[in-house]
């Protein structure tokens, strides 16, 4: 009894042929696919340019230039980040300047308790 409970299972059965034949048979993908040209990112269009039109091997330029087009391609989410970084770091001084015109001694109190968290926000009156 246990024997049969676990020959179940551990071991598959084998298909049958008829019920083979009614299922559609499965898609045969190729082992290239041709990417298109929306696929391709510009760098390598560009440097693959000169190969498609002419034959010849690209110029020193042109390797340069896409070697340009693809680091901009590789740093460009790192970019955006830095660039959304700065943006609110720059509200985030524009409202501490705000708030220190309008109580600039509420803002030494809490600077003097806070010395390093507000240190890059406060304009002190010795510093020149």
């Amino acid at each position: 009894m246990i024997l049969k409970i676990a020959k179940r299972l551990f071991f598959k059965r084998k298909k049958k042929a008829g019920r083979d034949s009614l299922s559609p048979e499965p898609k045969v993908q190729p082992a290239m696919q041709v990417a298109t040209k929306r696929d391709v990112p510009a760098w390598q269009q560009v440097l693959t340019a000169s190969l498609k039109a002419n034959a010849l091997a690209p110029s020193e330029e042109v390797i340069l230039h896409a070697y340009d087009l693809y680091c901009e391609e590789l740093n460009a989410p790192f970019n955006e980040r830095r660039r959304l970084m700065s943006e609110r770091f720059s509200n985030i001084a524009s409202g501490f300047a705000r708030i220190q015109s309008l109580a600039p001694d509420m803002v030494e109190r809490a600077a003097a308790k806070h010395r390093l968290e507000l240190n890059r926000f406060v304009e002190n009156k010795w510093d020149f």
